[in-house]
C-alpha cells in the first residue's frame, strides 16, 4: 500500500530536514490519514519547514486522524516565532473546532497579534462570551478582520447593540459602521 510507505519513512528512519518535509507533504496530498499519528511528533520539529509542513498536512488530514497529544502539541505551536506556523496552527485547531483553543485564539487577538486568523475562529467556537472581543474587532484597522466581526455578532444581535451603539457614540468604530 503505497500511503503505508510515509508512515514508515517518518517512524524510524534519519531524513534530512528537507525530505521529511517533502514527505510530511506527499502524506497531506495522498490524504495518508493512516500517517498522522507519526506526523505528530514533527509539529516540535527543530526545523520550522517541517513543522509547518506537519501542521498544514495534519490540517488536511482531518482532526478524526488525529494521535492523542496532536491538540496539545498544535497550541504549543501558538507560541511559535514564525507567523506562518502559529497561522498554521490556528487554522487546523479551528478546522477541528478544538474549543479549548478559544481562550487563546481571544488572547491573540487581545494582543492585536493574528486578529485576521482568529477572528473566524473566536466567532465559530464561541458563545456569548465573545461578543466583546468581536466588537472590539469591529474597529479593527484590517477591514477583513471588521467585516467578519460584524458577521458573526448577528447572532448576538440583542447583546451586541446596546454595546455597538455606546462605541457609535463614542466614535469607536470607523465610518463604514455609522
Amino acid at each position: 500500500n503505497e500511503a503505508k510507505k510515509p508512515v514508515v519513512l517518518l517512524g524510524g528512519a534519519q531524513l534530512s530536514h528537507i525530505a521529511t518535509r517533502k514527505v510530511i507533504e506527499a502524506v497531506g496530498e495522498m490524504k495518508g490519514t493512516d500517517a498522522a499519528p507519526a506526523i505528530m511528533p514533527r509539529l516540535s520539529d527543530s526545523d520550522s519547514a517541517v513543522r509547518l509542513a506537519a501542521a498544514k498536512t495534519l490540517n488536511s488530514l482531518g482532526h478524526k486522524s488525529w494521535a492523542p497529544g496532536t491538540v496539545d502539541a498544535l497550541m504549543t505551536l501558538l507560541d511559535d516565532k514564525d507567523s506562518k506556523i502559529v497561522t498554521a496552527a490556528i487554522e487546523a485547531l479551528s478546522n477541528a473546532r478544538e474549543a479549548s483553543a478559544l481562550p487563546r485564539f481571544i488572547a491573540l487577538a487581545q494582543k492585536n497579534k493574528f486578529r485576521k486568523e482568529t477572528v473566524s475562529a473566536i466567532a465559530s467556537l464561541g458563545g456569548e462570551e465573545v461578543v466583546p472581543v468581536l466588537i472590539t474587532m469591529l474597529g479593527d484597522r484590517n477591514i477583513r478582520v471588521r467585516q467578519e466581526a460584524a458577521k458573526a455578532l448577528r447572532k448576538y444581535r440583542d447583546k451586541a447593540w446596546p454595546i455597538i451603539s455606546q462605541k457609535f457614540l463614542s466614535n469607536e468604530l470607523p465610518p463604514e459602521y455609522e
